[in-house]
């Protein structure tokens, strides 16, 4: 398990709990995962990346996941996309499992998992037979093959999901974009304010869906609740920076004005002229 974050770690508990031999190797914020430093690659079978953390803002590029699925080639490698699926081009055929959420960059309520596998996971989970729990792989996948789940399913989440992705642009020019707006924002801040400044410093590890901004203590509860009554609701922080950061989403439903009136009003509370 490779993670610099909360929702990292997260994983890499429950996978623990699951299987004692599982072993985290975290790394730190302001810089990536070293890919030329990996581990061997004897004896894995499992390599687990968190692609966008969310709690901190940071991003495992392409290159870099081209390089860990490179060495780990005997592996099934896994990736949680959860605050990134449908907002950046990931390469789907260079990990075996992704899994991700609807909330975050499908812009629909939280309540309907995704969850895409190769055809190669799926021959490893034949080959285990692993099935005891109501959820098992092997029985998602076998309910699929005849269009059913195995439970009754979010309907009107599919439905809704289904309506979003027909009347979506290709994901190249959406993922452009939000790199774009990105860019934008981060050099907003760097420029116009010294109290809120980018919690992640290197730019090449910046993820372009989630924004956190450090901000000193006694001034972000003033600076939500002012927020709020404009109608913006800046993100808490999480995990080690829940107390001293707040978060910006910059996901495919957020409009550019609304990210400009958000400007306006953060200039109005201390910043420089736009």
């Amino acid at each position: 398990h490779f993670y610099n974050g909360a929702f990292g770690e997260k994983w890499y508990q429950t996978a623990k709990a699951l299987r004692p031999g599982a072993v985290g190797h975290p790394f730190v914020v302001q810089e990536a995962l070293d890919a030329q430093g990996l581990p061997a690659a004897a004896g894995v079978e499992v390599v687990c990346v968190t692609q966008n953390e969310t709690s901190n803002g940071t991003q495992v590029d392409a290159t870099t996941m081209q390089r860990v699925t490179n060495q780990y080639r005997d592996a099934l490698v896994c990736v949680d996309a959860t605050s990134s699926l449908g907002g950046v081009n990931l390469r789907y055929a260079r990990a075996d499992v992704w899994f991700g959420s609807v909330q975050k960059c499908l812009g629909l309520p939280a309540g309907l998992g995704l969850l895409i596998c190769s055809p190669r996971a799926v021959e490893r989970a034949k080959a285990i037979g692993h099935r005891p729990h109501y959820n098992a792989l092997l029985h998602l996948h076998e309910k699929m093959l005849n269009f059913q789940t195995t439970h009754t399913p979010n309907v009107l989440g599919l439905y809704l999901l289904l309506r979003v992705l027909q009347q979506r642009t290709p994901l190249k020019p959406i993922a452009d974009h939000l790199g774009a707006r990105a860019e934008i924002l981060y050099k907003f801040f760097e420029e116009n304010f010294p109290q809120w400044t980018p919690l992640v410093l290197n730019p090449e590890v910046r993820s372009q869906t989630v924004l956190a901004l450090q901000c000193a203590t006694p001034g972000l509860e003033e600076l939500k609740k002012a927020a709020l009554a404009q109608d913006f609701q800046l993100g808490n922080g999480y995990g080690a920076w829940a107390k001293t950061t707040f978060r910006i989403a910059n996901f495919p439903q957020h409009q550019d004005a609304e990210l400009v009136r958000l400007q306006r009003f953060l200039v109005s509370m201390g910043g420089e002229k736009m």
